[in-house]
């Protein structure tokens, strides 16, 4: 099994991350070589593509965030091709993913969020790392303000910059 930074958009590189994507989500798009090239270039975001052979077998994702409280590295994209399940290669590809975040970031946290129905992904999560208790929200970029707001409240349409 081999671990490489993907730091090139190549029609190889979207073939392999659009195979990949199913695992994640079965309502995830494929990615055009435009999205992934604006992926790979991110200096906040490290994709990462786990290969046996020429065969690309799973990925996974570092994307930073650095905010008031510090630096936080998220795990994110986690995911092993459905042929190779079951034979170890997730844990391997999670202790991969937390060595290489502490390599680059030796003084963040690292976080990850995973669906409770992903049993075995969790399983090797709650080993491998520390099970913090919170709330997650998400907004569909689909919503409209109008869907958010009542009759009596405004959102502001501009945020001043100081």
């Amino acid at each position: 099994m081999q671990i490489t930074e993907q730091t090139t958009a190549t029609t190889e590189a979207l073939a392999a991350v659009n195979r990949l994507l199913p695992g994640l989500s079965a309502t995830a798009q494929p990615l055009t070589i435009g999205q992934l090239s604006q992926i790979v270039s991110d200096s906040h975001t490290h994709l990462y593509i786990i290969r046996e052979g020429d065969e690309a077998i799973g990925m996974f994702t570092l994307c930073t965030t650095l905010h008031p409280c510090g630096l936080t590295v998220w795990l994110e994209d986690v995911v092993i091709a459905h042929s190779h399940q079951g034979q170890g290669l997730g844990r391997q590809l999670v202790k991969a993913a937390i060595s290489e975040a502490h390599h680059l970031y030796p003084t963040a946290k690292l976080m990850l969020t995973s669906r409770p129905s992903r049993h075995a992904a969790n399983h090797i999560y709650s080993q491998l790392m520390e099970t913090k208790q919170t709330n997650v929200y998400q907004l569909h970029p689909n919503i409209t303000k109008q869907q958010i707001t009542t009759s009596n409240e405004q959102l502001p349409t501009k945020t001043e910059k100081i």
